[in-house]
């Protein structure tokens, strides 16, 4: 009789696993590997700084500042997304200070961007009636126009001065950590570019002249060199073609000389329209990344 035997499964022996790689951690507040969209950031950056190199012509025509503002609300679009990413907000979330002076900065651009509404609002409704002026030919109502127009331009130029005066806060030294060097100078690239296109834009609806020595020292500071005439006198095309000489005097003038200046002002009236739409919408970027910027300190 046999006896039974149990019999013992045996296993290959598993190989033991590899010890564990030594890594080198370290917090990061972007990847190590640029992100695309920070790749393409500076890419629409740079072509910000080439727009603003190449005036067609010597002019401000309307067509070239709204793909200056374009541009612009693209940018600040691309930096909304990067916010959004992780990396960004935990790298934003360990320096509140870094949140609250950003959020001055924001808070600058948009007030500005506000103002510059209103006055183009004031601009348009100030246009709608001067038309009606010129077609009855009623001199003293187009000489209420050209002033109430100069107090509008003086305004904007009251802008443009508001908009290159940085808040203190936001010149108050803030010590980063190493890692966030990298965002610390996205941000700041944007901030530059973003005051240069709005000075441009903002001088367009100025009569004032303007210095070149701020925007030079704002260029040196870029990596692209630009160049933009500002020591003539400013002003968009289609608007100082609609000068004082060819508006007043309408009841002396001929039936060809008033449909001369009725066609410039329609030309000016799209002007108007065309650019307070661009500035409408780099208004609602700016306010959508501050309000991003506003949700990181809200993770705090």
């Amino acid at each position: 009789m046999v006896g039974k035997f149990m019999r013992s499964l045996s296993f290959p022996n598993k190989k033991p696993p590899p010890p564990p790689i030594s890594h080198h951690l370290r917090s990061i507040s972007l990847p190590s590997r640029p992100h695309p969209l920070i790749s393409h950031l500076r890419r629409q950056i740079d072509e910000l700084h080439l727009w603003s190199s190449q005036q067609p012509g010597g002019t401000r025509s309307s067509a070239w500042l709204c793909d200056g503002l374009a541009r612009l609300k693209d940018v600040h679009d691309y930096l909304d997304d990067i916010i959004q990413l992780p990396q960004t907000r935990e790298s934003l979330c360990r320096h509140p200070e870094w949140i609250d002076n950003l959020l001055e900065d924001f808070l600058r651009f948009a007030d500005a961007y506000g103002t510059f509404q209103n006055v183009m609002f004031g601009m348009k409704e100030l246009h709608l009636s001067v038309q009606v002026a010129v077609r009855k030919r009623d001199d003293l109502k187009v000489a209420m126009f050209l002033k109430s127009r100069r107090k509008l331009c003086v305004e904007m130029a009251r802008l443009v001065r508001a908009i290159q005066t940085p808040r203190r806060s936001s010149t108050s030294p803030v010590v980063l950590a190493p890692e966030a060097v990298e965002l610390a100078g996205i941000l700041r690239e944007i901030m530059e570019v973003t005051v240069l296109v709005s000075t441009v834009v903002f001088n367009g609806f100025s009569t004032r002249k303007t210095t070149s020595g701020w925007m030079d020292g704002l260029r040196k500071r870029a990596r692209r060199s630009t160049r933009v005439n500002l020591d003539e006198e400013v002003g968009v095309e289609e608007i100082r073609e609609v000068r004082a000489e060819c508006l007043l005097g309408l009841k002396r003038k001929s039936e060809e000389e008033v449909r001369t200046v009725m066609r410039r002002m329609q030309k000016m009236g799209a002007c108007i329209c065309e650019i307070e739409n661009g500035g409408e919408r780099v208004f609602r970027s700016l306010i959508s990344t501050r309000v991003s910027l506003l949700n990181c300190l809200a993770l705090q």
